[in-house]
């Protein structure tokens, strides 16, 4: 039995399966998630691949233990004083999904600084979710800007002067206050 158990959970305005492309892009979830500072999976996303995570001090080993396409993904990790599991589970809900996450850590620092540590792992998964909710919307809103400018033949451009290629690099003149 573990020492800490953290339910959390999110509504999102996208399928699972643009959800699970997110989810499980362990190598890009440093770049959206305002958790994790380096994340490097060995191998396919499958049951025994490895991976390591970086999450703020705490330096994780991991193992997926099971993965069921754009449905479950669970993983355990270890790092000094500490074991942990998530499971991620993904479920169509109305015209969205509903994205749980259930964490169990354990470990001697648990037991000794539960406080501290249910604490601290409360907020990141809190802004783990709202920072996954985010970037599946984001991508969607943005997906829908680039196709109505292709539809609309409108694309953002910045002109630039043959004559002047170097000129983005100046301070632009209506910037600076003139003097009479």
């Amino acid at each position: 039995m573990s020492a800490i158990k953290i339910k959390d959970e999110i509504m999102i305005a996208k399928g699972r399966a643009a959800i699970w492309k997110i989810l499980t892009d362990i190598n890009s979830w440093r770049l959206w998630s305002g958790v994790i500072d380096r994340a490097v999976i060995y191998g396919q996303l499958r049951s025994g691949t490895s991976f390591k995570c970086l999450a703020d001090k705490w330096d994780f080993d991991c193992v997926i233990e099971d993965v069921v396409s754009e449905d479950r993904f669970y993983c355990r990790g270890k790092t000094i004083g500490l074991e942990a599991a998530f499971q991620w589970e993904l479920s169509p809900a109305g015209e969205g999904t509903r994205v749980s996450l259930v964490a169990e850590i354990d470990g001697w620092m648990a037991r000794y600084f539960g406080k501290r540590i249910r604490a601290g792992f409360e907020g990141a998964i809190f802004t783990w979710l709202y920072s996954l909710k985010n970037n599946a919307e984001r991508r969607a809103v943005k997906a829908e800007a680039e196709k109505r400018s292709r539809i609309s033949g409108r694309y953002p451009k910045r002109k630039i002067s043959l004559l002047r290629p170097f000129r983005l690099l100046q301070p632009d003149r209506r910037d600076q206050e003139y003097e009479d």
